[in-house]
């Protein structure tokens, strides 16, 4: 029996959810990721920035040169995760079978499901409805019997389309396509392409498996299984959150410890909110330095006991800059990861400063609460208060592996 798989994508996610608060924008170019004026990088953009020639990652000067009329916006992270948990409760519904590949990108497995939903155009159709009146939000649904093909489908599918590729019809579907648009096929690899005459995935069936793994090796073979639409791999469903992290790029290179330590103090109750959030603690604390210069180091240190408590992390964090930041130049960006994940159990006799856990538990869980209900920014400690208001300092957060 084929498989019944959809890739499911967001439409600009990052945008959209902005847009949620500013409905005056549509039809507007649209930037998120900071001011024009500092440095930074493009989040997302509208498909409206996008007919200028802005992508995501572009520097923010350039995407201002490309469209001087773009609005451009901040980024709220706890909105699009916020965003992004209700939109996997809805697929959650739908399938246990549930493949994240991002806050707003994922694979179902909707196979054997037919007698519950319908046939697949009918299921992405109530799927695509109930997005849209939980979310307010577009979604663009590739179907197919494989990964590989749903997930090329949904990219021809943008914006807030759907587009089902029937068992059978797989390589006719693939065949009149750029071999760019298979997914893992960059820049560097679509020259090489070019150079041994392919640019039509239907071209690489015309050029031969042993032509192009002579040239290109095992990736010459897989090109070829991608052009015959053939694609085994499972859905997986994640097994568990395997570390959580946040980084921050100044908008200008630091040299003061003070200010680079407040922001390693907001970064790190980020990350220790959304441990708790998840129920989990660290045992794993690791920190990422940038130069000015863009070489990059990276510290580690384990914990004697497993925590998810700000002032336990930030003091492991700040140990590990001292440590780590040996060389007398500013510091472009830094970052906290936090990994060694093991599920929350909480050892209230032990106290850390003369203060017992317990308490701290619970301190934490109420400022937790309340930042939900009343934002981020609505209560923090005295270590933060140099980052949070002096606005020469005001960061951009990015949520990306370290």
């Amino acid at each position: 029996m084929n498989r019944i798989i959809f890739h499911l994508d967001m439409d600009a996610f990052f945008v959209s959810v902005e847009l949620l608060r500013r409905p005056w924008l549509k039809g507007t170019p649209v930037v998120v990721g900071g001011e024009a004026s500092r440095r930074g990088v493009v989040a997302s953009a509208s498909y409206e920035a996008r007919r200028h020639g802005i992508r995501s990652a572009m520097p923010l000067a350039r995407a201002k040169r490309l469209c001087p009329r773009c609005v451009f916006l901040p980024c709220h992270f706890d909105d699009y995760a916020d965003a992004s948990s209700r939109l996997f409760q809805i697929l959650g519904r739908f399938t246990p079978d549930v493949e994240p590949l991002s806050l707003e990108e994922a694979y179902l497995d909707l196979s054997g499901f037919r007698w519950l939903y319908g046939p697949p155009l009918e299921t992405a159709e109530k799927l695509h409805c109930e997005i849209k009146s939980e979310l307010g939000l577009d979604a663009s649904i590739g179907i197919a019997s494989n990964k590989l093909v749903a997930r090329i489908a949904s990219a021809r599918a943008k914006p807030n389309g759907v587009l089902y590729v029937v068992p059978g019809c797989e390589r006719q579907f693939l065949a009149p396509l750029a071999v760019r648009e298979i997914p893992g096929v960059g820049a560097h690899m679509e020259e090489r392409l070019h150079l041994l005459g392919a640019r039509t995935i239907g071209d690489l069936t015309a050029i031969g498996e042993r032509i192009l793994a002579s040239a290109l090796g095992s990736a010459g073979e897989w090109l070829c299984r991608v052009a015959e639409g053939e694609d085994d791999a499972p859905i997986v469903p994640p097994s568990g959150q395997k570390s959580v992290s946040r980084e921050v790029t100044f908008p200008e290179d630091l040299l003061d410890r003070e200010m680079i330590l407040a922001e390693l103090s907001l970064l790190t109750g980020d990350v220790c909110r959304a441990l708790r959030e998840e129920r989990k603690q660290a045992r794993t604390i690791t920190l990422k330095l940038r130069y000015a210069d863009f070489s990059t180091v990276t510290r580690s240190s384990t914990l004697r006991e497993p925590s998810d408590l700000d002032i336990e992390i930030f003091e492991a964090t700040a140990e590990l800059l001292q440590r780590t930041w040996t060389r007398r130049l500013k510091i472009r960006l830094v970052g906290v990861r936090l990994s060694n994940l093991i599920g929350g159990c909480w050892q209230p006799g032990l106290a850390i400063g003369g203060v017992d856990r317990g308490r701290l538990k619970r301190l934490y869980a109420g400022v937790d609460r309340i930042k939900k209900k009343y934002g981020a920014g609505a209560i923090s400690q005295g270590t933060r208060l140099l980052a949070l208001t002096n606005d020469k300092y005001q960061m951009t957060k990015q949520i990306r592996g370290m």
